[in-house]
């Protein structure tokens, strides 16, 4: 079978570029892959971190061609796939600013059998015309692959008769060698990756006010946002001695330094859909802490693998005290391998339907 996979990938940096990484080593067990990648995925101006890239990322040998910017890359990526004639087409979709390119493709490509994965249905950063913009990929295209509940309501009511695929996100697996990096607390909660706004890390901070003082946060990812309004939020607060705040990117190999100290991981996001940090945790077997604002909820067996809280900080910061006092009830790590079980990525393709 051959596979033709549309989307950011090494040596792009990111949770897409992760996802579309780990799917497509897995989809090369069986069949032949080609990647459709990205020359650059924004433009300078509009880019708000360091780096695009990850120069420790491992190549998968893409066609790096595309911009959403330039349509004139479209027209080469079309030629690419007219030369491939792929049996499938597989994108990943994720920003409203990809729909114009992604609804050229899927109308130039209307004879080939299509599956859009959706790592967000409706943009973090929305935008007026987006829905009418989903409304139109929705009707040229096969089969869409959500991650959750929430995913697959919102493409409900934007198209009932869409053919739409509930297929939970993977775990990743990621090397573990029991190296960790000292810590002034034993009982400590940690935040990773980049940090944006929806993502809630200022309502996790006030909930830290709230917690037992002996409980410490560690801030790991690099700032999306404005850095100095978080900074000032600490110390507003007097948590000086109680955040510890990395501002980087961290590659693959450093992860397993930040989750093999912590107790808990947090993801307080004000919305979400789903999260390779929740994946990332899981992975080291460590339970999770996320709101009722979106997707994540599905990821989470209540009181094993992890806690649910309202998006705010006092109901936060209840479920951390609780946690604390309660870790051994509260907790499960033979729940969290049973998941890691299900939640493979050799599932995943499975329940692509490819055939």
């Amino acid at each position: 079978m051959k596979i033709l996979s549309i989307g950011p990938i090494s040596p792009f940096r990111g949770g897409i570029a992760k996802f579309h990484q780990s799917l497509n080593i897995e989809l090369s067990k069986s069949s032949t892959v080609e990647v459709l990648n990205f020359k650059k995925l924004y433009p300078n101006l509009l880019f708000p971190g360091k780096s695009q890239f990850d120069d420790s990322s491992k190549d998968f040998n893409s066609h790096r061609i595309l911009k959403f910017y330039n349509i004139f890359t479209w027209f080469k990526g079309v030629q690419l796939i007219n030369k491939f004639r792929p049996d499938y087409i597989i994108f990943h979709y994720w920003h409203w600013a990809f729909l114009p390119m992604f609804i050229y493709f899927s109308k130039k490509n209307s004879k080939i059998k299509k599956r859009i994965i959706l790592h967000n249905v409706i943009s973090h950063e929305n935008i007026f015309f987006e829905k009418l913009f989903l409304k139109i990929l929705l009707n040229n295209n096969d089969e869409f692959i959500v991650m959750n509940n929430y995913s697959y309501e919102i493409i409900k009511r934007l198209n009932p008769l869409a053919r739409v695929n509930k297929i939970y996100h993977p775990i990743y697996n990621v090397e573990n060698s029991k190296s960790v990096i000292s810590t002034e607390s034993s009982d400590t909660v940690l935040f990773f990756g980049l940090v944006r706004k929806y993502k809630g890390l200022d309502i996790l901070i006030e909930a830290m006010n709230q917690v037992n003082n002996k409980i410490q946060l560690l801030v790991v990812g690099e700032f999306y946002d404005s850095k100095q309004k978080y900074l000032n939020l600490v110390k507003k607060l007097n948590l000086q001695n109680r955040v510890r705040i990395f501002d980087s990117y961290i590659s693959e190999e450093k992860i397993q330094d930040y989750f093999n100290q912590v107790d808990l991981v947090v993801l307080p996001y004000k919305k979400s859909s789903q999260s390779g940090v929740l994946s990332l945790a899981y992975n080291f077997d460590k339970p999770v802490l996320v709101t009722d604002s979106g997707g994540l909820v599905d990821y989470v067996l209540k009181n094993k693998t992890g806690l649910i809280s309202k998006s705010n900080p006092s109901s936060i910061a209840e479920k951390i005290n609780l946690f604390f006092k309660n870790k051994e009830n509260l907790f499960s790590k033979e729940d969290i391998k049973t998941l890691k079980i299900q939640m493979t990525w050799k599932n995943f393709v499975d329940n692509l339907n490819l055939k």
